[in-house]
């Protein structure tokens, strides 16, 4: 997606949503930061309102991630395998805030960040390059930061993660809950007391979680949707967690507990149930060569929750 925006959707110049496409979408992300930009300053109903209000606010861990590209597979136990692909970014919760704000969105973030040089450059680059607002987060003296390395291989990847328990918790970062339209939460561990806070205010709150290393696939992630509006899983960790066999059977249980679900099947697309309007779509994957699938479950979910204010379709 190009920096510049060459056009606006002349649906939503007078209030209408537009109809997503990839023909034009600088034309629709303009479109929908006016709207919501507009919403905010006016107070529509559509969730707090405000000069001060975020159109998303997350809290969460944030990893530097070291992301490796164009292999072939894994290399084998005692083998080395040599690659000119190579980068580096914020990762965790991250991926998602970066997204948010590069389709033009006011985003808040509570994170820790270590005191040694990745902590210093992961705070440089979603403060100054990527527009996201730390007022929230919390620089942790004497802990190291998490850092994740990728090995990106055909359309998958595999990871491994360097982190040390938080010193402080997590939920002490957020203090108050700010006003915000939309909220992001993992529910792999307990809601949080401010993000019910802020559902009671009318913030709609996302979720997704992440990768189970124990395997054991609690069902206390189940009775914690009972906080959440919107759950984007994967088609592994949805079957997991609801004891299903297919993605589509783990659709049907999780549409009963929460009224926006979205199951990721990477290569396949993605299926998704709204119980507030009775649609069920099935999406295919766009027609791309992957290069790297490293936090293209985040980019999925901010871009679900950049149309849903919008009032795009289910589809």
């Amino acid at each position: 997606m190009a920096d510049g925006i060459d056009g606006i959707n002349s649906a939503a110049d007078v209030g209408e949503p537009p109809n997503p496409s990839l023909e034009d979408p600088c034309g629709e992300r303009e479109a929908v930061r006016r709207r919501l930009l507009a919403g905010r300053a006016a107070g529509d109903g559509a969730g707090p309102a405000g000069p001060d209000a975020f159109d998303t606010f997350l809290s969460g861990r944030v990893f530097m991630d070291m992301i490796f590209t164009g292999l072939a597979g894994l290399p084998p136990p005692g083998t080395e395998f040599v690659t000119d692909g190579l980068g580096s970014a914020p990762g965790g919760v991250a991926n998602i805030a970066i997204a948010m704000s590069r389709l033009g969105l006011r985003v808040g973030l509570a994170a820790a960040f270590g005191d040694d040089m990745f902590g210093a450059y992961l705070w440089r680059a979603l403060s100054e390059q990527e527009g996201v607002g730390l007022g929230l987060s919390r620089r942790v003296i004497g802990w190291p930061t998490p850092v994740t390395v990728s090995l990106a291989y055909g359309t998958d990847r595999s990871l491994v993660t360097y982190t040390k328990p938080l010193p402080i918790p997590e939920d002490d970062l957020v203090v108050a809950a700010p006003p915000a339209r939309i909220c992001f939460i993992e529910v792999d561990r307990p809601v949080p007391d401010w993000a019910i806070t802020m559902r009671g205010r009318g913030t709609t709150v996302f979720s997704d979680l992440g990768w189970d290393p124990t395997e054991a696939w609690s069902t206390a992630v189940l009775d914690r949707l009972r906080h959440v509006d919107v759950f984007l899983p994967n088609a592994v960790e949805a079957m997991a967690y609801t004891r299903t066999s297919s993605a589509e059977e783990a659709l049907d249980a999780l549409a009963a507990r929460v009224p926006i679900v979205a199951i990721k099947l990477g290569g396949h697309g993605a299926i998704a149930a709204d119980a507030t309007t009775g649609e069920r779509v099935t999406a295919p994957a766009l027609p791309i060569h992957p290069l790297d699938p490293t936090g293209a479950g985040d980019v999925f979910a901010a871009g679900f929750a950049f149309g849903t204010p919008a009032g795009w379709p289910l589809a």
